[in-house]
């Protein structure tokens, strides 16, 4: 089936493959287990309401101190920003290898189809009972990327929910909000020691329009670049050869007074994919070899032209202390205010503007307000 103009519900949501699940015991060698990350990040935006659920796991065997889970929950409610993170034992997180389900302590992700979770949790003062509906194709990111200098480090990246609808209801403070809202969801795995690398990532929804944005950085150049946009059930894979930074703006963040961008805006080029994929799972344009294709093959450069400008509302500096000797990986995990316009041979087709998600990755041998 064509990629282009194809809704996710021309499927059936019981037949299709699971894309999501939980990895560990692909990387349970032994070798490099105490290395092992991974995550499920979801978030969601109604109005002037954002947030962000996280599920994450470090070193699943304890082979190290680090090992444990972590639930982070944030919401941005007009100005005031509420929730925090949770550290869950290793004996309080059972996981599936199969499908995206899991048990974070009181926290539930179940998965109920292949395009349908449910998740369930409260951390700091929020809670949530959400369900989450897939209406845009899955995405392979990235698969098994040296992420660092050592050949054995690999990473991957899943952008499983581009879009969803979310429906259900958080919890602020025991004050009940009724949610239907846009949302996102995407899975992160691998084995990696994050001293050499960076990366940025940015991703926005409206009702028209999904775009995300991977960028990774080695010895301070851009190294691997994905975009992606989804218009009117049209896919647009954008050239990475053609990313540019068209203005970054620095400043410290107002806690920890790291260095971060205060403003970034970009510019892409593209067309719309053209492959063909049995379960809608796009395979973007990358930059820089990512091993076997497991989806749709990379579409034309064609007269396509995002320029997008965001710039952080919130910030929560999370940290990883590996050792005394050596400065914190860190990650600027963000609720932005975007704004931009995606042309269509140099006619605006959709100009877009609102709250959407942000990340960056610095170092630093400060104190952060969360560190693992």
């Amino acid at each position: 089936m064509k990629m282009k103009n194809q809704a996710i519900d021309d499927i059936s949501k019981y037949a299709a493959p699971h894309r999501d699940r939980w990895h560990y015991l692909d990387y349970s060698d032994g070798k490099h287990t105490g290395a092992y990350t991974e995550w499920k990040y979801l978030n969601f935006i109604q109005g002037d309401l954002a947030g962000y659920i996280i599920y994450y796991v470090l070193d699943p065997e304890l082979r190290t101190s680090l090992g444990s889970g972590r639930i982070m929950a944030r919401v941005l409610r007009g100005e005031e920003f509420h929730g925090g993170i949770d550290k869950i034992p290793m004996s309080e997180i059972e996981f599936d290898t199969h499908t995206a389900s899991a048990r974070f302590g009181n926290a539930r992700l179940n998965e109920k189809t292949p395009h349908n979770y449910q998740i369930t949790g409260s951390v700091a003062g929020i809670s949530w009972d959400l369900e989450y509906n897939q209406s845009t194709p899955t995405l392979d990111g990235f698969k098994d990327v040296n992420f660092g200098i050592l050949p054995w480090e690999k990473a991957s990246w899943l952008v499983k929910m581009p879009r969803a609808r979310i429906t259900g209801a958080i919890s602020i403070n025991s004050k009940h909000i009724q949610l239907n809202a846009l949302g996102y969801s995407d899975t992160n795995w691998g084995e990696f020691v994050p001293f050499l690398s960076r990366y940025e990532w940015a991703q926005f929804n409206d009702e028209k329009i999904s775009v995300v944005l991977g960028v990774i950085y080695r010895w301070g150049a851009v190294w691997k670049t994905y975009a992606y946009a989804e218009i009117n059930k049209e896919i647009i894979n954008f050239d990475s050869e053609t990313f540019k930074i068209i203005e970054r703006k620095w400043g410290r963040e107002k806690i920890t007074g790291i260095m971060t961008p205060v403003k970034t805006r970009f510019e892409i080029k593209g067309g719309p994919s053209t492959g063909e994929s049995a379960d809608f799972v796009a395979r973007p344009a990358d930059h820089g070899p990512v091993g076997p294709s497991t989806g749709a093959d990379h579409g034309p450069v064609g007269p396509y032209t995002l320029d997008c400008a965001y710039a952080p509302a919130r910030t929560d500096m999370l940290s990883l202390k590996i050792s005394s000797w050596l400065p914190k990986p860190c990650v600027a995990e963000q609720i932005s205010r975007f704004s931009g316009t995606l042309k269509h041979n140099g006619n605006i087709v959709h100009s877009f503007a609102g709250l959407g998600f942000s990340e960056y990755s610095p170092k630093t041998w400060k104190n952060t307000a969360v560190t693992f």
